[in-house]
């Protein structure tokens, strides 16, 4: 039996090696805990692996952000135990919102220095990769599943034709494993996965986190061969200054890709290099790629790093708005609300847990509400989904600069 096979009050028995532990009620169906693992303070979140339709729904999202809060106050390590489909469709667009501030509570963490360790479980899909990939040491079981996106969705989701076999194949890809050099696979039984995972935080704690410049050069090295998704073009991200405002135009009809994340990054490092610049990213994207192509290359690593760098830019000073100009949705939705300093929603814009087609096979509905009232602005704000709205504003008409000459 593999060690995240286990019940979760049985793995956080063992984590912490049968020592005082203060279990804390988290008013959902998360198991949180406090205590020492190795001589260093731990706060430990575990999914229900037993969840259907995503384990993170609005309740597991509120007590992962607010444990996220007091390991960040306590110094803690925080420890995910992670064996979950995501988010929890079926709770629709409030969901989303809600798992906007968790995730970006994570990204928080590592921005003001804090140590997060991942233990994966038998899968980990749509958002909980992203929460996977947001710690700084991961230890996997053999048998790991990882995706932005879940074979069932990925075969409704994508272009071209897939079978449930290749979408399957895709998300167990072995280069999963090769992101972070304090990644750890378990060969062995239950003893040897807590070994590692005991070794992974006193490594997380004592700064053992792969660097930022590190972990980028090894995303744009994996993309060396890697034919994008359909529809990436060059023209796809546009950028010009309007006053003290980089505004960073996204106009990606086929989902947000690995390609679209690194250029992403590279606009927003030029804008924090000149002081009292205001990032603008006005977004038209349905949501992350379903492209078989992205996920080979683990997208969900992507949409991490591009959300980090935002939060530590954020944190560095630059104010980063993005304004939602149409649908969005996923993984798309989730990196870049979290990553900003603020999120507005253009009138005529909707955001929804994920692309119409996929909901319909997932759940059978669609769920999403449209902004053309104020009522339905409200249910966007009350659910944490944006910050504001904005009407159509006119753009002066300058000459559009590489970020290179930025």
């Amino acid at each position: 039996m593999n060690f995240m096979d286990l019940p979760a009050s049985r793995q956080l028995h063992l984590l912490f090696g049968g020592q005082d532990v203060r279990r804390l009620d988290s008013k959902s169906d998360l198991l949180i805990a406090e205590g020492l693992v190795s001589g260093r303070a731990v706060t430990a979140v575990f999914t229900d692996s037993k969840a259907k339709l995503g384990t993170l729904g609005c309740r597991e999202c509120d007590a992962l952000e607010a444990a996220a809060l007091r390991a960040s106050k306590g110094g803690h390590v925080m420890v995910l135990g992670l064996d979950s489909a995501g988010t929890r469709l079926s709770e629709g667009i409030e969901a989303l919102g809600a798992i906007r501030k968790a995730f970006r509570s994570l990204c928080d963490i590592k921005a003001g220095g804090g140590a997060v360790v991942a233990l994966v479980g038998k899968h980990a899909f749509g958002s909980a990769s992203m929460l996977a990939y947001a710690a700084d040491v991961r230890v996997f079981e053999r048998s790991s599943a990882f995706a932005m996106t879940g074979p069932k969705a990925l075969v409704a989701g994508a272009p071209q034709g897939v079978t449930l076999a290749q979408a399957s194949y895709a998300v167990i890809d072995s280069r999963r494993y090769e992101f972070n050099r304090a990644d750890a696979v378990n060969w062995g039984g239950v003893d040897d996965y807590l070994a590692l995972a005991r070794s992974a935080v006193l490594r997380a704690a004592d700064g053992a986190s792969t660097g930022d410049f590190y972990c980028r050069k090894l995303l744009h090295d994996r993309l060396q061969g890697y034919r994008p998704g359909s529809g990436v073009s060059d023209d796809d991200i546009s950028v010009r200054r309007v006053g003290n405002v980089l505004r960073i135009t996204v106009n990606a009809p086929s989902g947000l890709t690995p390609t679209h994340c690194l250029r992403l990054i590279s606009c927003l490092d030029a804008a924090h290099d000149h002081a009292g610049t205001v990032a603008e990213l006005r977004v038209r994207c349905p949501s992350h790629s379903f492209d078989l192509r992205d996920e080979a290359v683990a997208q969900s690593q992507y949409l991490v790093q591009l959300a980090a760098v935002m939060r530590k830019l954020v944190h560095a000073g630059l104010p980063i708005e993005v304004v939602f100009e149409s649908t969005v949705s996923g993984g798309a939705y989730i990196a870049l609300a979290a990553g900003a300093s603020a999120v507005h929603v253009a009138p005529g814009a909707s955001i929804v847990p994920l692309p119409a087609q996929v909901m319909q096979t997932v759940l059978s509905r669609e769920s999403g509400v449209p902004v053309q009232g104020v009522d339905e602005f409200k249910a966007y704000f009350g659910f944490g989904l944006v910050d504001g709205t904005i009407s159509n504003r006119e753009t002066m008409e300058l000459e559009q600069p590489s970020c290179e000459e930025m």
